[in-house]
């Protein structure tokens, strides 16, 4: 496996600018009842001006009593002349099912039984960016303030996550807690906390069986949603606003969008929920 790294490396910085990927390996293992799928890939991803290695093995094992599979996916990355990792990222909780990468991200898609989510990683700090039960929405946003030069920024993704049984054991979680809404952006993430006022209405919104999530970008005056994550006009000749909602309740959350994320002071929030930004580092 070492020769394996250490050729990948060499093919990394001889190969041509247009290369993306080389092969790996795959095996699969059976002792006694239990099985295993062991797989690893190499990938290139441009970061910072740089061309990466990234090494990736996932590992699943599952015996035939077994419902569902335990799971690995772990992440070396290699950036220029490296022969060893300069950063790791493990991930253990439920199937990596699929992940991609962007913008110095991972995007890691999970499941466990009927459940899936998302975990977005920060490739630069090897940290975690943000967990959400929907997937993350990745988007673009121009700006022209007056007499500044035009911006165009794509380094913006959101994410919501709903408390299940674990969170509520931790300390941030309450009774009340609808989730935890997420913008990333560049290398500054905020959180926001959602509640509700009523704990029986908490339950109905955040059941994972009965409710469902689902997020989008609309124009602020006509409500209807965007045409695409990037926006062709500006966001001062075209005002956005994030709309969550809950489908089964018929409620929705409309935030205002600026280039430094969202703006809790013009929003207008249905009866009963709250929003606060939670204090803390935010890069």
């Amino acid at each position: 496996m070492h020769f394996l790294i250490r050729l990948a490396v060499a093919l990394c910085f001889s190969a041509t600018a247009s290369a993306q990927s080389i092969e790996g390996t795959s095996r699969a293992m059976q002792e006694g009842n239990r099985f295993t799928l062991d797989n690893t890939r190499f990938d290139f991803a441009f970061c910072n001006k740089e061309r990466w290695l990234l090494k990736t093995r996932t590992t699943q094992t599952w015996t035939e009593q077994m419902k569902g599979s335990e799971a690995l996916l772990r992440l070396d990355i290699f950036r220029p002349h490296e022969t060893q990792p300069s950063r790791t990222i493990e991930l253990q909780d439920g199937v990596a099912a699929d992940f991609d990468l962007y913008n110095c991200r991972m995007t890691a898609t999970l499941e466990r039984e009927d459940l899936k989510w998302w975990l977005v990683h920060d490739l630069n700090t090897s940290l975690p960016l943000l967990k959400s039960m929907l997937r993350p929405q990745k988007f673009c946003l121009a700006s022209k303030p007056n007499d500044q030069p035009f911006v165009r920024d794509c380094s913006f993704i959101y994410g919501f996550h709903v408390p299940d049984d674990d969170d509520l054991k931790g300390n941030l979680f309450t009774i009340n807690s609808l989730g935890i809404m997420t913008l990333a952006h560049g290398s500054m993430v905020r959180r926001f906390h959602l509640t509700h006022d009523d704990p029986q209405v908490v339950r109905a919104m955040t059941s994972y069986w009965d409710e469902s999530w689902t997020v989008s970008f609309v124009e602020r005056k006509a409500g209807s949603p965007t045409v695409s994550w990037s926006s062709e006009k500006t966001i001062q000749e075209r005002p956005l606003a994030l709309k969550l909602s809950w489908s089964e309740a018929g409620v929705s959350v409309f935030i205002p969008i600026t280039m430094d994320g969202l703006d809790l002071s013009s929003t207008v929030l249905p009866d009963g929920i709250r929003i606060e930004e939670l204090a803390g580092p935010k890069n």
